[in-house]
């Protein structure tokens, strides 16, 4: 029960900082002040890790987070005898990735300027879709696989691993140039 709780808390929490966040978007598209003065710090500081995170980036990808979903769920449903939880995390994601593709035509984004950029990108800039693939998929993952570790520890460890690499994938898109901070 405790752990549904966490989860459901989890949940809300990152639906309130995303509401929180397109209310400012909405309300004015255009960069924060902050989003500008780190655009511009990631810039000034990024050469000596662009080749990590070009490859950083791409954990944020579906090729690379639905097999991870499916992994989970076959070992989620052999530990619950559910078959059901083989696909629940690519539906979920599926479902989060709609609402984020909703959101982004809505609000329009522009993306920063195309000089800046160290890779293609389409669409528009807010949310972000490798950030947003990231952070649904690597709580997905958590919520299917902490149950099966059995320390206290381990779930922790868990945890730091799969949020640190969402949010290095969000740090990522930022160095590239493609985004701004807060999408």
């Amino acid at each position: 029960m405790q752990r549904r709780n966490a989860a459901l808390a989890v949940s809300l929490a990152g639906l309130v900082g995303f509401a929180v966040l397109v209310a400012l978007v909405l309300h004015d598209p255009r960069p924060l002040p902050l989003d500008r003065a780190l655009h511009r710090l990631a810039l000034e500081h990024r050469e000596p890790i662009l080749g990590f995170a070009a490859f950083v980036t791409h954990l944020g990808t579906g090729p690379v987070i639905l097999p991870l979903l499916l992994l989970a769920g076959v070992v989620a449903a052999r530990r619950d005898r559910s078959w059901w939880l083989v696909p629940a995390g690519p539906v979920l994601l599926a479902a989060g990735l709609l609402v984020r593709f909703v959101a982004m035509t809505l609000i329009d984004r522009p993306r920063p300027p195309m000089q800046d950029w160290t890779r293609f990108a389409s669409g528009t800039s807010f949310p972000s879709g490798h950030t947003t693939t990231s952070a649904l998929g690597y709580t997905l993952l958590l919520l299917l696989l902490a149950p099966s570790l059995r320390t206290q520890l381990g779930r922790a460890a868990l945890a730091v691993g799969l949020l640190g690499v969402a949010g290095l994938v969000g740090v990522s898109r930022v160095v590239l140039g493609v985004h701004w901070p807060t999408d």
